[in-house]
């Protein structure tokens, strides 16, 4: 039972290394190294290598080249890239400017932390407060219900968002298309904007939101759509329709976003090597990297064994499945954190949970990202409270309500599409 003693021991070790802004990716790799030495003795050192070979990029027991780690490597470096360009040069404001010509009050508050949402960068809901500060004064909104507003309608597109990176994740995890998993989350995500749009409405005593911000506006910056929505264009014929992996079709529509991108902005050649150096993260690099390795040698330890075994007890595995992920939702404040360290746990209690692997992967997806929206360590939570000087728990009480209010709703949509198969 060393092994797992060691895989047990690796998540404290992780979680605190983590919290001590130790970089992800090593946190990760050290609680990887925990976990092979102690299970020397089990998996012994042939298998240690081959399943760190393995994430790396060839299987030495089936002679075969696994470029999974490579792929969601390039994937989360295009995207860095993507929104290194787009926030060099000012584009997300562009955009935000010419919505302003036809969008009503209610509509810039609620859309300027989504559009900025769009661009997967840690702590952005800093960007859009600013924004939003002005006009959510106007309307008599308070800081509290400003800062709830912000992080809320940053992350609704989450749901659907087939560049997220913890959606990229788990469909490399499963197997299962990424936009199966999204289609299972349009409920909740229509659900998700609901919600928002009540709390807005609830939030301005002037009730004056439907007031156009400005008329006569140049409509130019709407440009900046089109890269974005060119990868979601062009991923999803050659994901569904053409039977491209998930990985490979994302790779491509990326690369022509980039390129759109930078015709629109008439980037010189000479500065694309400038765009190309500061979207290359190693740190993401690693976290990914460390995340694959982590969940390979987690998945050979003692531990499965002994998780297979509570599929067998009394506590219901489709409660573990739920509430596991919004644990470390809650704790981690990240949501690729809490997808990683979470699967490799549950995945024994898939077969005993009542529902298919698609609705395993949608569920964790949610219960994650709703422990990790409300999260106090979560980053667009912190850089949002502190900007509006918010006082957390005022906010909390609408922020915590409405956000399990949004994952009970997919808990049940799923059991019933299982109850109606």
């Amino acid at each position: 039972m060393l092994s797992a003693f060691g895989a047990l021991l690796s998540f404290p070790v992780i979680v605190y290394l983590i919290r001590k802004k130790v970089d992800f990716g090593i946190s990760l790799l050290v609680g990887s190294f925990i976990i092979a030495i102690f299970s020397i003795d089990y998996l012994g050192f042939y298998g240690i290598f081959d399943a760190v070979s393995r994430t790396i990029i060839y299987s030495i027991d089936e002679h075969k080249l696994v470029t999974l780690t490579l792929e969601l490597i390039l994937i989360v470096n295009f995207i860095n890239m993507l929104a290194t360009i787009m926030k060099e040069n000012r584009d997300m404001e562009k955009l935000v400017d010419s919505l302003g010509g036809f969008l009503s009050k209610g509509g810039i508050i609620a859309s300027i932390p989504a559009l900025f949402g769009l661009l997967p960068i840690q702590g952005g809901a800093l960007f859009s407060a600013p924004l939003i500060e002005r006009e959510g004064k106007e309307v008599g909104i308070s800081k509290e219900d400003l800062s709830l507003l912000n992080v809320w309608f940053r992350h609704v597109l989450f749901l659907v968002y087939p560049l997220s990176a913890t959606m990229i994740l788990l469909s490399g995890f499963t197997g299962k298309n990424i936009y199966s998993i999204i289609f299972l989350q349009v409920p909740s995500f229509i659900m998700m904007i609901l919600i928002g749009l009540a709390l807005l409405n609830g939030c301005s005593p002037k009730k004056d939101l439907l007031r156009k911000k400005k008329e006569g506006n140049d409509l130019k910056g709407l440009l900046y759509f089109i890269p974005i929505l060119l990868v979601v264009l062009v991923s999803v014929p050659l994901s569904v329709l053409l039977k491209f992996p998930s990985t490979g079709s994302l790779l491509i529509s990326l690369l022509l976003g980039i390129l759109s991108l930078l015709l629109i902005d008439k980037v010189p050649p000479k500065k694309i090597p400038h765009f190309i150096k500061e979207g290359l993260s190693p740190r993401f690099s690693l976290a990914i990297i460390g995340i694959m390795v982590f969940r390979e040698l987690f998945s050979r330890s003692e531990i499965t064994e002994f998780l297979k075994g509570l599929s067998h007890s009394n506590f219901p595995p489709f409660l573990l499945i739920t509430l596991v992920p919004l644990l470390f939702g809650f704790s981690m404040g990240h949501n690729l954190v809490a997808v990683s360290l979470s699967y490799p746990i549950l995945e024994p209690l898939f077969p005993s949970a009542g529902l298919d692997l698609t609705s395993l992967a949608s569920l964790i997806y949610m219960s994650s990202f709703m422990g990790y929206l409300f999260s106090p360590v979560h980053l667009c939570v912190v850089v949002t409270c502190e900007y509006f000087k918010t006082d957390l728990w005022k906010m909390y009480k609408k922020f915590i309500p409405a956000s399990l209010a949004v994952l009970a709703g997919h808990v049940t949509m799923l059991l019933a599409l299982e109850a109606m198969t």
